[in-house]
């Protein structure tokens, strides 16, 4: 097995303690887990021969591109976060899904993560995003993470007591925070936040 990403073959490489020789499909098959943080990555191509991978993380690189991300029918746990992402295509295939983190990237659009139902977990904060109310009717999501976005704030309402949300407001049993922001960190030369 040929690999063309030369970060992916340097972590499989040690995963499976094969330094030099030639790599074989089924020692692929034991890897489940993979984290690529911090590794100076910048394609996905290849992730696709990790067929079994339960959990990615590939926070806090130079990813542009989720390319190679449709071809993992098992990742349930997946990690962009910090990167330079401006469309996360392939990521609408994950039906398997329920941790997903994408906060500071450039996303503009995330409407197709409607379709990802076993979302449990989703961060989209601190994103170029106006709206997100297409992920109001995930069935299992608890936690939602919008804060530092351009969402428009509903004004209060008039002639009334005010409920004083303070921009947090329930969904499907959980938090969604709405507050306003700017995207401004993402990719490895973001050196605010702590990546989670």
């Amino acid at each position: 097995m040929t690999f063309n990403n030369p970060v992916l073959e340097a972590k499989v490489r040690e995963l499976i303690e094969n330094p030099s020789e030639d790599i074989y499909s089924g020692r692929l098959e034991a890897i489940t887990e993979l984290d690529l943080t911090e590794t100076g990555l910048d394609s996905l191509e290849d992730i696709g021969y990790l067929t079994k991978l339960k959990v990615l993380r590939c926070g806090w690189n130079e990813l542009t591109g989720t390319a190679g991300l449709k071809d993992l029918p098992e990742l349930e746990e997946l990690d962009l976060s910090y990167n330079l992402l401006t469309d996360i295509n392939e990521v609408y295939a994950l039906t398997t899904l329920k941790h997903l983190k994408l906060s500071c990237n450039y996303l503009k659009n995330v409407s197709g993560l409607a379709a990802l139902e076993n979302l449990e977990t989703l961060d989209v904060s601190y994103n170029l995003l106006t709206d997100v109310s297409a992920l109001e009717a995930l069935p299992a999501l608890a936690d939602l993470k919008t804060e530092g976005n351009r969402i428009p704030v509903p004004p209060e309402p008039t002639g009334g007591a005010s409920s004083g949300s303070g921009g947090e407001t329930s969904s499907s049993g959980g938090t969604t925070s709405t507050s306003g922001g700017e995207a401004g960190s993402g990719g490895s030369t973001s050196s605010s936040g702590s990546g989670t």
